[in-house]
């Protein structure tokens, strides 16, 4: 069996994310991956289609920026990348055995996308939703560029009104890490596109408050995983 204990390195020489694998051993714990013909929605990079890839039958995994695709392949190249949106899924009823939005359903057209999920899952089929909470400490940080709570907590809205039946879920920790404070507003106005903004910078110092001078700066992101059958 292939193990779970791996860590995820983003494009950056020191930042470090989920170190003890505890999301990877969430995703396998709740989806029950082996055998499974599986559909990613909102792959990006592919960080978590390598969780996912070496335990399932298939894996076609899908995101709306081909940049981010094109890394994926790289990292991933016998993994079925392919360019699309969770709105409108191109393929047939029944297709899949489970269907997982990885950070991706609260950006965009929840409702929507839910139910072409319940569409192309086979009968029993899993949805598997993982989202940021937005009490997560890492998640400050994202919400000093872009406010998402709203969205999030439509996310939440839509699982409980959608025609699926909830299994389970839960909250938990991820563990992020930075070299220093230069490589942390480093990350986040990269994964932004922005230029550096001094305004910005200082709100960040902020909310890193007394570990602001920390080498590394250990943070923690708060996950919310979910997990709902069709019936």
């Amino acid at each position: 069996m292939v193990s779970l204990n791996i860590y995820y390195i983003y494009p950056s020489k020191y930042m470090l994310q989920d170190r003890n694998g505890v999301e990877s051993k969430k995703i396998q714990e709740y989806a029950k991956l082996a055998g499974k013909d599986v559909l990613e929605v909102g792959c990006g990079n592919g960080r978590v289609s390598v969780m996912i890839a070496p335990f399932v039958k298939s894996l076609i995994a899908i995101d709306p920026d081909e940049e981010q695709l094109n890394i994926a392949r790289s990292k991933i190249p016998h993994v079925d990348f392919r360019h699309g949106s969770g709105e409108a899924l191109e393929f047939p009823a029944e297709s899949f055995d489970i269907v997982t939005f990885t950070f991706s359903l609260h950006h965009q057209d929840t409702a929507r996308s839910v139910a072409e999920a319940h569409r192309v899952l086979r009968p029993f089929g899993l949805l598997l939703a993982i989202e940021p909470s937005v009490e997560g400490e890492v998640h400050r940080f994202f919400r000093a560029f872009r406010n998402e709570d709203r969205q999030i907590a439509a996310v939440i809205e839509a699982l409980k009104s959608s025609k699926f039946e909830c299994c389970r879920s839960e909250t938990f920790g991820v563990d992020w890490s930075f070299h220093d404070v230069a490589e942390l507003h480093s990350y986040f106005f990269d994964h932004f596109k922005k230029g550096t903004d001094s305004e910005l910078v200082t709100v960040l110092n902020g909310l890193l408050g007394d570990k602001v001078e920390n080498r590394p700066i250990e943070l923690t992101e708060m996950v919310h995983i979910t997990s709902l059958v069709k019936i």
